[in-house]
């Protein structure tokens, strides 16, 4: 069973407070929407998958190259735009930013969260 008070992927989606408990966000290790430490785990999900080479189902090529210093930038209406048919619209802007600034100061403890 799943502990939910220690699950990445409840905190960064559901979790709607101004901020991460701490223990959670000191091990985000780059997560910012959910993780896939489930899928990882999970004995079910071992076998390898065929990759798909269909254009719909690749990321948007911005997005593999985007830096916390500009999504934290994005004004809600650039959010909405972006991430629009997105499953990352279950998180709202606040929580988004919320989410990369606790990611980014457990990668580099000089930032403040």
């Amino acid at each position: 069973m799943v502990d939910a008070r220690r699950c990445i992927a409840f905190h960064t989606i559901e979790n709607r407070d101004n901020a991460l408990p701490a223990a959670i966000a000191d091990q985000l290790q780059g997560w910012v929407a959910g993780c896939d430490i489930c899928q990882d785990v999970c004995p079910w999900n071992q076998a390898p998958q065929a990759s798909s080479n269909d254009p719909d189902l690749q990321p948007r090529p911005w997005w593999l190259d985007l830096q916390a210093e500009q999504a934290l930038g994005w004004s809600d209406a650039e959010w909405d735009d972006k991430l629009r048919a997105s499953a990352l619209r279950r998180i709202k802007p606040a929580m988004w930013r919320r989410n990369i600034r606790a990611a980014a100061a457990a990668a580099s403890p000089n930032i403040q969260p």
